[in-house]
C-alpha cells in the first residue's frame, strides 16, 4: 500500500511509486535470452529511461525514440557530413592514385612515340629528290606552323566547349539541384517553424554574375580562333573585288581623285561609261598625290595570286 499526497506535491518523489515489480517468469523468459539483449528487453529499457524524464524534460515527444532523435539529431548531421566529406577525400586519393600508376605508361608510350617520329622523319628525308631539298625545308617549316597553329586552334576549341558546357551546368544548378538542396534542408529541419520567405534565403547561389562571366569568355575563346583561322580566301577575294567594284581602298577609303558627285560610272564635267577607274581618267597630278598611284600594282599582283 502507498500513501501520496491529495495535492500531488510528492508526485514525482522518490517514494511515489514502488520499488519493485512482480514481472512474471514468461516475460522474463522474453527479456533475458542467451544470444543477447531482445528487442524486448531494449524495449523496455528505452520505456524505463523515457518515463525516468518529467514532462518538461521530453520536449514534447511521447517515447523515447523521439526523445532520442531530438537529442542527438545534431550529431547525427554532423556525423553525416564527416561521412560524405571523408567519401569525397577517398575518392580523390583513389583517382590521385591511379594517376601516379599510369605515369610510367605514359612515359615509355611517349619515348616510343618519339622515337617512331623521328624514324619516321629520317624514311622521309631518303624520299626526297635530289635538287629539291629546299623546296622540302620549306614545306617542313610551313608544316610545322600548320601544326602549331592547328594545335592552338584546338585548344581554344576545347576551352570553348567546357565554357559552354559550364554554362549548362550554372543553368542545371539554379533550375534543379540548388532548388532540390533546399527542399533536402527542409526534410532534415521540419521544427524549424520557417516561413517559404524565410528558406529563399538559404537557397545556395554563384557568388558572382556567372552568365555574364562565361559570356565573355566564349566571346573571347572565338576571338581567338578567328584571329588564328584568318579571313577564308573566298572571303579575302570577294572583297578586293567589292572594293574595286565601288572605287574604295583596299582599307576601306575613298580615292581623293573621285569627285562627290560621282554616280553611275560618270565623273563630273566628263560624260564616260567605264565601270573601272584609270589614270587615263584623272589628271596626271591628282594621280600621282593619289594613293590609288601605289595601291593598283598592289591589287594586280594580289588578283594574279588569287
Amino acid at each position: 500500500m502507498v500513501a501520496r499526497a491529495l495535492d500531488g506535491s510528492d508526485a514525482n518523489g522518490p517514494y511515489s511509486y514502488p520499488r519493485a515489480r512482480y514481472l512474471s517468469q514468461q516475460f522474463v523468459e522474453e527479456l533475458c535470452s542467451s544470444q543477447g539483449a531482445s528487442e524486448g528487453l531494449i524495449q523496455e529499457v528505452e520505456r524505463v529511461i523515457f518515463e525516468a524524464h518529467s514532462e518538461d524534460q521530453r520536449d514534447g515527444t511521447t517515447d523515447f525514440q523521439e526523445l532520442l532523435d531530438g537529442r542527438t539529431m545534431r550529431f547525427r548531421q554532423a556525423q553525416r557530413r564527416e561521412v560524405e566529406a571523408i567519401g569525397a577525400i577517398s575518392d580523390r586519393i583513389a583517382v590521385e592514385l591511379e594517376k601516379e600508376s599510369a605515369v610510367d605508361g605514359l612515359v615509355q608510350q611517349t619515348a616510343q612515340k618519339r622515337e617512331l617520329i623521328k624514324n619516321y622523319n629520317a624514311d622521309l628525308a631518303k624520299l626526297v629528290v635530289k635538287g629539291s631539298e629546299i623546296q622540302a625545308n620549306r614545306h617542313a617549316q610551313l608544316s610545322q606552323v600548320a601544326q602549331g597553329l592547328t594545335t592552338k586552334i584546338q585548344n581554344f576549341q576545347n576551352q570553348r566547349r567546357n565554357f559552354v558546357t559550364l554554362q549548362d551546368e550554372v543553368t542545371n544548378m539554379r533550375a534543379a539541384k540548388s532548388p532540390e538542396m533546399l527542399r533536402q534542408v527542409q526534410a532534415r529541419y521540419p521544427s524549424s517553424g520557417l516561413s517559404a520567405a524565410q528558406w529563399d534565403d538559404f537557397l545556395l547561389i554563384y557568388k558572382g554574375d556567372a552568365d555574364k562571366a562565361l559570356t565573355g569568355y566564349v566571346a573571347w575563346a572565338d576571338q581567338e580562333i578567328a584571329k588564328l583561322q584568318g579571313i577564308p580566301p573566298a572571303a579575302r577575294r570577294s572583297k578586293y573585288a567589292a572594293h574595286r567594284r565601288h572605287g574604295r581602298h583596299i582599307d576601306g577609303a575613298v580615292s581623293p581623285a573621285l569627285t562627290s558627285t560621282h554616280k553611275r560610272g560618270s565623273f563630273t564635267g566628263k560624260t564616260s561609261t567605264a565601270t573601272s577607274i584609270s589614270p587615263s581618267a584623272i589628271s596626271s597630278k591628282s594621280w600621282r598625290e593619289s594613293p590609288w598611284a601605289g595601291r593598283i600594282g598592289e591589287v594586280g599582283k594580289i588578283s594574279r595570286c588569287i
